[in-house]
């Protein structure tokens, strides 16, 4: 059977224009995720962004739902579409930026298209992910500074988790988590030496006399990557974009950021965005988190 699957896997991929047929298939008519999931090809695609847009890579084989739903739904709908509209406001009016995260590039490229005057940093510390972004990067020749390593409270090296599987966005430093979907593969997983710097070491070694935006979503390592931005989170006030994915991760994001008066605003990805008091795990929430004025200009106060 898995032979049988593996040959019918390899005929669709040999398919020739699928993404011209799934070009004309979009414009009358957009399948559900569960089938689109399956509409896989091969090459570069445009995402519009308003008046402006960038170009992504997809790739021929299942699992990779960031392209799928950036080709399928456009920018701002579905996956994190809440956090990527929010993300491009800020970004229009943002200097400095930091993805920290990266993945392939998804928020490094939206933040270039709508502000090509913006120094965009990026991280991504899995090696195959790391080359899909740095090659993104350069479909659309934005000069973004692609670094090959992850960010925690420590510079040096570090070992990072990895599963056996191409289409693997979760790598993680974090030897405990784990995403259910891959649950059987946990036994397997790759342990790998990978370059690593604090945000703070990285702001002095590159002489960076700002940082206005930052988006961390580093797999259960957002409390360490918080530290290690050291006196820069006061001194630079940045406006977060970050993941939380427990409980026992909120408390620790909000003892990191205790007296740096900034408010947090929990996201719903439907549309919504509401101001707490304190940081909690609602279905993997992002939480953006900012200073009061950043607040204002967004209207969320």
């Amino acid at each position: 059977m898995k032979t049988k699957t593996s040959l019918v896997k390899r005929i669709y991929q040999a398919i020739p224009f699928k993404r011209q047929f799934f070009e004309i298939v979009r414009s009358v008519y957009v399948p559900p995720r569960s089938v689109f999931r399956h509409l896989f090809f091969e090459g570069k695609f445009k995402v519009q962004v308003g008046k402006k847009f960038f170009y992504m890579n997809h790739y021929n084989t299942h699992g990779f739902v960031i392209e799928d739903g950036l080709f399928w739904q456009g920018l701002g709908v579905g996956r994190e579409g809440f956090s990527l509209r929010l993300w491009q406001k800020l970004s229009e009016q943002s200097e400095v930026i930091f993805d920290i995260g990266a993945n392939t590039g998804m928020y490094s490229l939206l933040s270039k298209a709508v502000n090509s005057q913006s120094k965009v940093y990026g991280f991504e510390p899995t090696r195959r992910i790391y080359e899909k972004y740095k090659a993104n990067c350069q479909l659309n020749n934005f000069d973004v500074h692609c670094e090959w390593m992850a960010v925690s409270d420590t510079t040096g090296e570090v070992v990072i988790y990895d599963l056996p599987i191409v289409n693997n966005y979760s790598a993680t430093i974090n030897k405990n988590f784990s995403d259910v979907r891959h649950a059987p593969l946990l036994d397997s997983r790759l342990e790998t030496k990978v370059p690593c710097t604090t945000v703070k070491d990285y702001i002095e070694k590159n002489n960076i006399q700002r940082v206005d935006l930052m988006k961390i979503d580093v797999e259960l390592h957002e409390p360490e990557v918080l530290n290690g931005i050291g006196e820069y989170l006061v001194k630079f006030h940045p406006t977060l974009l970050i993941e939380v994915m427990n409980d026992s991760i909120a408390t620790r994001i909000e003892a990191s950021l205790k007296g740096c008066n900034y408010l947090y605003f929990v996201i719903n990805e439907e549309g919504e965005i509401h101001k707490t008091d304190k940081i909690f795990a609602a279905n993997e929430s992002n939480y953006l988190i900012c200073r009061e004025d950043v607040a204002k200009k967004l209207a969320l106060l």
